[in-house]
């Protein structure tokens, strides 16, 4: 994919000089644990509101998987070219849209542009946030940091469960209002505490040929998978 990895101005980490980067990188991540955490005590009550059978329904997660499979590319890109700091707030403005379409939508082909984008978005947050903490957090308090980013996910992901089991049969929108809301709160402390990194200049070189081929075979298998599982 992208032959040039993260890296920061300078020999070494950029140590930070306050909580406040980590604490929002953490909330990125938490945002992937409430999206996961969400999904399934939500499916039923998505289901029977879009009137859903159990092969169509497969699409959705077809959707989000071809998303954060197409997602990796264009992180490892703009991450590269732009810094972590922008391309993390990207990613989590695309999974704000994603959450929000999906909140909105009136049928199986809206949900599935929905869950794809968050995917494309939500899919490159975790290995974002990852490489800020490698290229910021010096090298005797980076486990810790990963650590921290590991603990939001499991925490978000265990919180969204209780909750949405409670309240995604009556309101099943409202949860993906409430985690687009979040994604934006998310972006906006991403762009604040990270604040603006000097570009890598040297631009990542991107295998076309290699991205192409992946994605065509993804989608290929989006497509027969959910067939076979129907008896179709």
């Amino acid at each position: 994919m992208a032959r040039d990895s993260y890296h920061t101005p300078g020999d070494g980490p950029q140590p930070s000089g306050s909580a406040a980067p980590m604490f929002a990188l953490a909330t990125a991540g938490a945002l992937c644990g409430l999206d996961a955490g969400s999904f399934g005590p939500c499916l039923p009550a998505l289901r029977a509101g879009l009137a859903l059978d159990d092969r169509r329904a497969a699409w959705i997660l077809s959707a989000y998987v071809l998303g954060a499979i197409y997602g990796a590319p264009w992180a490892a890109r703009f991450g590269a070219t732009r810094g972590a700091s922008r391309t993390l707030t990207g990613a989590l403005l695309l999974a704000a849209a994603g959450a929000l379409v999906m909140a909105t939508s009136q049928g199986l082909l809206g949900m599935c542009a929905g869950r794809a984008l968050f995917g494309l978005g939500g899919g490159a947050v975790l290995p974002i946030a990852t490489a800020a903490v490698t290229a910021r957090v010096p090298v005797a308090r980076r486990g810790r940091a990963i650590v921290t980013l590991s603990l939001a996910y499991g925490v978000a992901f265990l919180v969204a469960s209780a909750t949405a089991s409670m309240l995604g049969a009556l309101a099943w929108r409202a949860v993906y209002v409430a985690l687009g809301a979040f994604a934006l709160a998310a972006a906006g402390g991403v762009a604040v505490a990270l604040g603006e990194a000097r570009a890598v200049t040297t631009a990542a070189r991107l295998d076309g040929a290699g991205v192409a081929l992946w994605a065509v075979t993804v989608a290929s298998l989006a497509v027969i998978v959910p067939r076979l599982r129907g008896g179709s």
